[in-house]
This record gives C-alpha cells, sequence and structure tokens, in this order.
C-alpha cells in the first residue's frame, strides 16, 4: 500500500498529520531534555517525558493513570518513530477518510489506550510507541471484514492479512517488542470499528452498541487483572 498524499476523496489526511507531528514533535523535545542533562550521548529512555510518561506498571498501580495513554505519543528512538510514523502514513489516510475525523481520532486513542492496558495486564516490561494505535487502524479494518467482506477483499485483498502476520510473528520473536500492547491495541481498534459501523452496518444500533461495551468491558477487565499482579 503506497503513502496517501490525499484521502480518496482528494482531501488531505491532516489529521493523521497531525498524529504524527504531535509524535515528532514529543520526541523531539523528550531527547532535548535527554541531552540537557547527560549530554549528546544520553541513553535510549532518558528523556523526561518518557520518564515521566511509559507506561510503566508498577507507576500505573500507584495511580499514575495518565500512563495508559501518553505511551502512545513516545518513541524509544530514532527508528522506532520512523517505523510507526511510516506505517501511520500508509495506513492512517484510509482510515481517517473510512471513519471521519472524530471517530478516526478515538480510534487512534481508544485502541491505543487497550493496547497500554493489555501490556499492565500481562507484560511485565515497561513500554513506548504509537504502535498499539497503528494495529488500532489495522483492527477497524478488520471490523469492515466482517461488516462487508467483498469490499473489504476488492480494496485490500490479502495483503493487510499478511502485514498483520508478520508484525505479530515479530513481536512474539522479539523479547523486546511489547506485543500485547500491539494485541490489546488490534482488539481495541476492531471492537471500536464495529461501533463505529461501516456502511450499511451503521444502522445495526445493537451491534454498534455491544461492540463498543465489549470495549469498555474488556479495558475494565484488564485494568483489573493488572492491578492484581502490581
Amino acid at each position: 500500500m503506497p503513502l496517501l498524499r490525499r484521502m480518496p476523496d482528494g482531501r488531505k489526511p491532516v489529521w493523521t498529520y497531525g498524529f504524527c507531528i504531535a509524535c515528532i514533535a514529543v520526541f523531539l523535545a523528550d531527547r532535548a531534555s535527554a541531552w540537557l542533562v547527560y549530554g549528546l550521548q544520553a541513553p535510549a529512555y532518558s528523556g523526561i517525558l518518557t520518564q515521566l510518561g511509559a507506561r510503566v506498571n508498577s507507576a500505573i498501580a500507584a495511580g499514575q493513570y495518565w500512563r495508559l495513554l501518553t505511551p502512545v505519543f513516545l518513541h524509544g528512538g530514532i527508528l522506532h518513530l520512523f517505523m510507526n510514523v511510516l506505517a501511520l502514513l500508509i495506513w492512517g489516510p484510509i482510515a481517517e477518510y473510512f471513519f471521519t475525523k472524530k471517530r478516526y481520532w478515538l480510534l487512534l486513542l481508544g485502541s491505543g489506550f487497550l493496547g497500554c492496558v493489555a501490556g499492565f495486564a500481562f507484560s511485565s516490561s515497561s513500554s513506548v510507541g504509537a504502535s498499539g494505535a497503528v494495529f488500532g487502524i489495522l483492527g477497524a479494518f478488520l471490523s469492515i471484514r466482517s461488516q462487508n467482506r467483498a469490499f473489504f477483499d476488492r480494496f485490500f485483498g490479502i495483503q493487510i492479512l499478511i502485514y498483520i502476520g508478520i508484525s505479530l510473528g515479530m513481536g512474539f520473536l522479539q523479547g523486546s517488542i511489547d506485543n500485547w500492547g500491539h494485541i490489546g491495541g488490534l482488539a481495541g481498534g476492531y471492537l471500536l470499528g464495529l461501533a463505529f459501523g461501516f456502511g450499511p452496518f451503521r444502522g445495526r444500533t445493537a451491534v454498534r452498541a455491544g461492540a463498543a461495551a465489549l470495549f469498555i468491558v474488556i479495558c475494565a477487565a484488564g485494568m483489573a487483572w493488572g492491578f492484581t499482579r502490581w
């Protein structure tokens, strides 16, 4: 899937650009704070914003609940940032077109939040990154497959399924990747995509309400389980 400078209707994906710019700005500010303290050889994850906002399970259990959302805008290094911004620029404009700006931002933040909740519940390591939001976009695309299989096959084909499979597989093979964040983001995006509805399925209020309720229940259950661990 090539980078899209414009959405299918010709408009620029300004909300995707805005999210990417926010991630880049936060990264630069975070690294600048690390350089001020440690010099140009500052180690990764030493920035003030990362120290205050990364998903650290013990800190969340102690009441720092903002750490369930702030990691979405933080990144551990330039390559980490580049890969997530690239994925956002590839998939984000399509999601922004399909779900409109308000739903799109809710998709990014909601799936990123559930990704952090999944990490809090099941992972013992700390993490940062927008990959939960990226997987949320992919999960929303999978919800389109559940609602209109013919459209999904015609527009996306099998490539998105391969992309998801390879990305999750790499997460399982590399211990440094927070795959629970990916899985949580994917599940969150799928449920939010159903809750938003696509095309004629926007009229199925029972399905939409059920998906929204299940999203909330999973978030609450993940939080509850995380507190039993930490």
